[in-house]
């Protein structure tokens, strides 16, 4: 099966605030352990899938071509075999990732002048961690109260449920697994917070006939609060109003190679901010900082304003929504009014976390609860930490 392909490098999707770290031929994880290393699908700091793994008729599929952009790939797939041997099976296996989760489409072709039948498996499994869990930075977190559960619901479909209650607040996380065609589902052992089921479908092809087959992972429980009502936008002096969209530039200038693939870059770090899901932000980067940041986001949009004038008021309101209201000692940091925050994050440790903050010209690096001698309790349930000034660091 795929997972027994030993992966040449890590292969990193993201796009719109959602990433998957996995193998080049878009497997996560192995077979034989819950989870492996970093990698994973994770959206809002919280890792979805941690198994995804694909066997066809009982072969090993290599990846044998593939074409790729930021969120999106389609790889060519074939078995494993020895030279001048042929096999009647093709894959061409696409993978696209948008804020919710994943879309996989598997396009099966017979290459025979029998019809066959191709058998596939897909192993499927989460652990619901937070970023900060998988990371080597030392910490250790209290999950004893962690519990995860699956549940089959009769069009074939599974859902994956997390729950954490940890000093009165309660995480939560859910992933849908569905698919177009209806497979048969097989529960797998638990292990610890690690959930995972076995989905296996039968698929005729005739002679030169071709099935194609979409599975979806996507988020059930809002990780991201719902969007705001949108605030009426006053166009600036000398502007049309108009929306430019992403892709186009406000003023025309010099084309190169680099500025397209600076603003390709760049386009696949916007996502919706996490406490504003109607306004789109830049995140400060890859892999752990797919986040707002407050410095780093506004000299982004500074940087691009001629390309993507909308980014920097979506990024002024972001700003403006999470400044400190309070001051508060016992996050021991200054959280005073009108500060700006440094960054924030959507998963379970994130929202018991003061984060590291700006203060007496060095870094604060403060402790998620529960993470080990000295942890420190949230400022405001939900909100980032507010700093001194603009920008951060993350603690990792």
């Amino acid at each position: 099966m795929t997972a027994t392909a030993p992966p040449s490098a890590v292969s990193v999707l993201v796009a719109h605030g959602a990433m998957m770290r996995g193998a080049p031929d878009g497997s996560i994880g192995r077979a034989q352990a819950a989870a492996l290393g970093t990698e994973g699908l994770y959206v809002a700091d919280t890792r979805l899938l941690s198994r995804w793994i694909l066997e066809i008729d009982r072969s090993a599929f290599w990846e044998v071509g593939s074409v790729s952009e930021p969120g999106r790939r389609r790889i060519a797939m074939s078995p494993a075999g020895r030279r001048n041997q042929t096999h009647d099976l093709f894959v061409v296996r696409t993978q696209e990732l948008d804020a919710g989760g994943l879309t996989e489409t598997l396009a099966i072709r017979n290459l025979g002048r029998e019809p066959v039948t191709a058998h596939l498996v897909l192993g499927a499994g989460t652990d619901f961690a937070d970023q900060f869990t998988v990371r080597t930075d030392g910490r250790t977190f209290d999950l004893s109260a962690a519990a995860s559960s699956l549940t089959v619901i009769d069009d074939g479909s599974l859902t994956f449920d997390y729950t954490h209650t940890l000093a009165g607040r309660t995480f939560e996380a859910g992933v849908r697994v569905t698919a177009s065609i209806a497979p048969s589902v097989r529960r797998e052992p638990v292990a610890g917070r690690f959930v995972a089921a076995t989905l296996t479908w039968d698929l005729p092809l005739e002679a030169g006939g071709e099935q194609a087959l979409t599975i979806t992972a996507l988020a059930t429980a809002p990780l991201r609060p719902k969007p705001a009502a949108p605030e009426p936008r006053v166009p600036r002096p000398g502007s049309s109003g108009k929306h430019v969209p992403q892709g186009k530039s406000a003023q025309p200038k010099e084309d190169s190679a680099l500025r397209r693939q600076s603003l390709r870059d760049l386009d696949s770090l916007l996502m919706p901010c996490p406490l504003r899901p109607d306004l789109t932000i830049p995140a400060a980067g890859l892999p752990w900082f797919l986040t707002f940041f407050g410095r780093d986001s506004v000299l982004a949009s500074l940087l691009a304003r001629q390309d993507r004038p909308d980014l920097l008021p979506d990024v002024l309101r972001a700003l403006a929504a999470t400044q400190g209201t309070v001051h508060d000692p016992a996050s021991g940091a200054a959280r005073q009014n009108g500060a700006r925050a440094a960054g924030q994050r959507a998963g379970a440790a994130g929202r018991r976390t003061v984060w590291p903050l700006l203060r007496d010209g060095g870094f604060h690096p403060a402790v998620p609860d529960g993470a080990g001698p000295g942890g420190r309790s949230a400022a405001s349930p939900g909100h980032g930490t507010a700093g001194a000034r603009g920008g951060g660091v993350d603690a990792g």
